[in-house]
């Protein structure tokens, strides 16, 4: 009779087998799953946030064909009230737009930015431009001009239609 205890009854131990990579766990379909949903919403998101911006990236690239070489030649210059209107009614619409001028218009792009540069500060010029002779405006200070183009660059990327108030819309 064997000793029970003795080493020579001793076996190796015998390794389970490797879990096969394939199929995975059912919680992998889930992340899977959950990841390609958050991708696609990702590229939905960000393409339409692209197409709504469209009239941004056009307003910047007028924008910089009037302000090309001399951003302080006001006979360029008198093309910014047109393209700031412009730039309006396509973030804002004609309704909330088109009807506004002067104080009333300045006022609007205060709001829509919100600044009081329009009302107080170099975009007063934005109503006084179209109507004043060239002779007048070669007159003026370059400064002045550099202010109002800085002023309606940023307000081309930076205004903010959908934080209007409804009854600016």
């Amino acid at each position: 009779m064997t000793d029970p205890t003795s080493l020579e009854n001793l076996h190796d131990i015998i390794p389970m087998a490797p879990q096969p990579l394939w199929p995975p766990a059912p919680g992998w379909y889930v992340v899977a799953w959950v990841t390609a949903a958050a991708a696609v919403w990702l590229c939905v998101t960000a393409t339409l946030r692209w197409r709504k911006n469209r009239y941004r990236r056009e307003a910047l690239a007028e924008l910089d064909l009037i302000t090309r070489g001399d951003n302080t030649a006001w006979e360029n210059l008198t093309l910014l009230p047109a393209l700031v209107k412009r730039t309006a009614l396509a973030a804002y619409g004609r309704k909330a737009v088109a009807s506004l001028t002067s104080d009333n218009w300045l006022a609007f792009l205060d709001r829509s930015l919100p600044t009081s540069d329009f009302t107080e500060g170099a975009g007063r010029l934005l109503v006084d431009i179209p109507y004043q002779p060239n002779e007048s405006l070669a007159s003026r200070d370059p400064a002045e001009a550099k202010a109002l183009v800085r002023l309606v660059e940023t307000w081309i990327k930076k205004h903010n239609a959908e934080a209007m108030p409804p009854a600016a819309r």
